[in-house]
């Protein structure tokens, strides 16, 4: 059978009891300290916070920036929506960049949103065309951004690309 002893005469049992008594007050001490030490980091992140919080406040009352104004009064108006239309299908024949299907759906302004107009493009051509009459739209109109953009190599003829391309116009009413 198996039994467990002591051992008393290496150690008495006061000197055994003093040892466990010293690691539960070091370990009590630890634990007090780590605690001390998460309560100063929460204060400092909280105090982050509030000046954080205080910015935002001031940012938000103080209205628009001049860089926010002119990006609007930038815009164009929703009436030169014809004239993107006939711009992209130009540069797409410079770029030698074939479109199948294009559709234009204008979206109006809200109180929260810029108002839109997407431009759902279907086009063939090589990569590198297509690159180019990406960059020229994107040069010529800086309120026009890339929503979605899918390039897949066609099956029967490898340097020539299907691109799926949805454009945003943001403009003004």
């Amino acid at each position: 059978m198996l039994s467990w002893r002591l051992p008393f005469h290496r150690w008495p049992l006061g000197l055994h009891l003093l040892a466990a008594g010293s690691v539960v007050a070091a370990m009590a001490a630890a634990g007090w300290w780590y605690g001390q030490h998460l309560r100063a980091s929460a204060d400092a992140l909280q105090g982050e916070l509030q000046a954080a919080q205080g910015e935002l406040a001031a940012v938000q009352s103080a209205g628009p920036t001049p860089a926010q104004i002119s990006f609007v009064q930038g815009l164009p108006r929703v009436d030169r929506t014809d004239d993107v239309a006939r711009d992209i299908s130009r540069l797409a024949q410079t770029r030698d960049v074939q479109i199948t299907a294009l559709s234009v759906e204008p979206r109006l302004a809200t109180s929260s949103e810029l108002g839109k107009v997407q431009f759902n493009l279907a086009a063939q051509s090589e990569y590198k065309a297509a690159k180019a009459w990406l960059a020229d739209l994107l040069e010529r109109y800086p309120a026009l951004g890339v929503q979605s953009l899918s390039i897949r190599a066609q099956a029967n003829e490898s340097t020539r690309q299907d691109i799926h391309l949805t454009l945003v116009l943001f403009v003004k009413d």
